[in-house]
């Protein structure tokens, strides 16, 4: 059975996500499930993956879809890889907004 993309942390929560960069076009989803059974939220970023220009492209992506500061979003594993977890931090309204965005994501998972 697949995992769900997020999981709980002290101040938000956990977002895995598979990172597609030197893309067509800066977007989030669908979800993607690996062979093991992990599922993450692709993203997708026209941005190449040198200097960190990939990470910074998909900070600002993610900030700007769940309509949060930048500084609430953080690499904290995957920094060199595809397969990133984003910590999302924020106050409970904005973790409210961002269930609005997570939900209609997860439908049919």
């Amino acid at each position: 059975m697949a995992s769900a993309p997020f999981s709980s942390a002290p101040h938000g929560f956990h977002l895995a996500i598979y990172l597609t960069p030197h893309s067509k076009r800066n977007a989030l989803g669908p979800l993607y499930t690996d062979p093991s059974g992990k599922t993450y939220l692709r993203a997708f970023v026209t941005a190449v993956p040198e200097d960190g220009k990939a990470n910074q492209v998909l900070i600002k992506l993610v900030a700007k879809t769940m309509k949060l500061p930048k500084s609430s979003v953080m690499i904290v594993s995957g920094y060199a890889g595809r397969r990133k977890m984003l910590e999302i931090q924020g106050t409970q309204i904005d973790l409210v907004n961002i269930k609005n965005f997570i939900f209609p994501i997860l439908k049919g998972f």
